[in-house]
């Protein structure tokens, strides 16, 4: 903690620090030009002035803007103050002399430490020095939290280090990274997560690679409700495998859960592939950490070959540089569409509108191409267990922090295929949360507890399943499209 913290006051005071070494100072000074297209007027005076005196100036002359700056550099305060004043004058002498209109400027009050070599010199000690003391707490971190995973007999999950990383580096991030690589870090932090996760599971195949097997027996083969959470944020019920085997490591017996290195999906077809195979009764090998029995699997083959798994993480770190590349580069896309488009047109007004009816019209249409689809499913007769709504409350965002409250149905229903119970929650498709209290309670009225219900279920995946083949509140999409197309089309200056 030490070594981070002082590497963190380094890092965020190296410029600082490495000023008060420094033997020069500058002072900014004004220029106004009479009109913006005196770029060339101005630089040649500059040039003019630079070739009579001797000082230490230079000049950031704007392109179609009346302001620009300069700046004069001396080895005092005083000096430079002094300096800037003459060099003003004699710049303003030089401009106005070669045409119409008159040249204002305005020196500074105070002069400041600007860098030389002796302060870059400076700087680039202390940040080599910061960098070195971050590199010591972070050995000593990984060093510590070690002791810490071995002293809790394995009760801490492999996860859990990256949390605390994660909650540690976040606030240190802010301080450290400049705003726009701090936005970049947090636009890949999807894409990484997905990429990291996918080295995770490949290093768990690799090291799995090498356990031996035992043989097995499987005790216990089943489906298991979960709670699961909607896209929109309402709470729902899916279904996985839950089997479990026992095998025997010298004489003494084991018992594991685990199916393979990664985990089913909920309500996937996976989950009925898995139950398929592995019946209770059926026999075959486990692989098992030698250093730790209780660690084993059924499986151990990745998916798809190492080769293709780090190839779609590479693919999904791209796809993320690409995206922020794109939003960084967002100027330069304004740009190239300007000649396209009226004098009066916001294009990133139009941009974002347009993208948002593309996304909410493809969405719209999966949902009900899915009704469709299930319209078609075979159907099994249910129950219903629970039945009542559910509320949450929502920030709004803003200043404010203002909040709204949500509601949404929750309706549980049981049904069996094949000989075995299936928890369903799915009502029909589209949005199932809203602002008003009174569609959640229709919803809720239409399937009261121990009512039988007609449930369309997948063929090929049972755990899919709905009571109603129609998408919710459909027009709410539809007029959710128009209104941004409409948006987009007023920021197009078409009108």
């Amino acid at each position: 903690m030490l070594f981070g913290v002082v590497a963190l006051i380094l890092w965020v005071n190296r410029d600082d620090i490495a000023l008060r070494f420094t033997s020069s100072y500058a002072v900014p000074v004004r220029v106004v030009t009479p009109s913006p297209q005196d770029k060339d007027r101005l630089e040649r005076a500059f040039a003019t002035v630079r070739a009579e005196r001797t000082v230490d100036a230079t000049l950031q002359a704007a392109t179609n803007s009346h302001f620009n700056a300069a700046e004069v550099r001396a080895a005092t305060p005083a000096q430079a103050i002094d300096a800037g004043q003459a060099f003003a004058q004699a710049l303003a002498a030089a401009f106005d002399a070669t045409g119409r209109g008159k040249l204002e400027t305005e020196v500074g009050r105070r002069a400041f430490a600007a860098s030389d070599p002796t302060s870059n010199a400076v700087a680039t000690l202390l940040t080599a020095t910061a960098l070195a003391l971050g590199l010591l707490a972070a050995f000593f971190a990984r060093r510590a939290w070690s002791q810490i995973r071995a002293a809790s007999d394995g009760s801490l999950p492999p996860w859990a280090g990256f949390a605390v990383a994660a909650g540690v580096l976040l606030p240190v991030a802010s301080f450290v990274l400049p705003g726009w690589l701090l936005a970049a870090a947090f636009a890949m932090m999807l894409p990484t997560s997905i990429a990291a996760v996918i080295v995770h599971k490949m290093g768990e195949v690799r090291r799995a690679a090498s356990w031996p097997s035992a043989q097995g027996r499987i005790v216990r083969s089943r489906l298991r409700a979960i709670d699961n959470r909607t896209p929109d944020g309402a709470r729902s019920r899916g279904n996985v495998p839950d089997v479990q085997y026992v095998f025997s490591v010298g004489g003494v017996e084991y018992r594991g859960k685990r199916i393979g290195i990664g985990e089913i999906p909920a309500d996937s077809p996976g989950v009925e592939a898995a139950l398929d195979l592995y019946r209770v009764g059926r026999t075959g090998p486990v692989y098992y950490n030698p250093d730790n029995p209780n660690e084993a699997v059924l499986e151990r083959d990745p998916p798809a070959s190492p080769r293709t798994m780090y190839a779609i993480a590479a693919g999904v770190m791209l796809v993320g540089f690409a995206v922020v590349a794109a939003f960084s580069g967002l100027g330069e896309i304004v740009r190239w569409l300007q000649p396209y488009f009226p004098s009066g047109a916001f294009i990133p007004g139009f941009l974002f509108f347009l993208a948002c009816a593309l996304f909410a019209g493809a969405m719209t249409i999966a949902n009900v191409a899915t009704a469709q689809l299930a319209a078609r499913w075979p159907t099994t007769p249910g129950t219903v267990i629970a039945s009542r709504i559910e509320s949450r409350r929502e920030s709004k965002g803003g200043a404010s922090d203002r909040s709204m409250v949500v509601w949404s149905p929750l309706v549980e229903y049981v049904y069996r295929i094949d000989g075995r119970q299936y928890h369903g929650t799915r009502i029909g498709f589209g949005p199932t949360v809203s602002a008003g209290r009174e569609l959640a309670e229709a919803a809720v009225a239409r399937y009261p507890e121990d009512a039988t219900v007609t449930v369309h279920y997948h063929p090929a995946n049972p755990s899919q399943a709905t009571l109603e083949t129609r998408v919710a509140h459909g027009w709410v999409g539809l007029v959710f499209v128009v209104a941004c197309l409409v948006v987009a089309f007023l920021f197009s200056g078409r009108l």
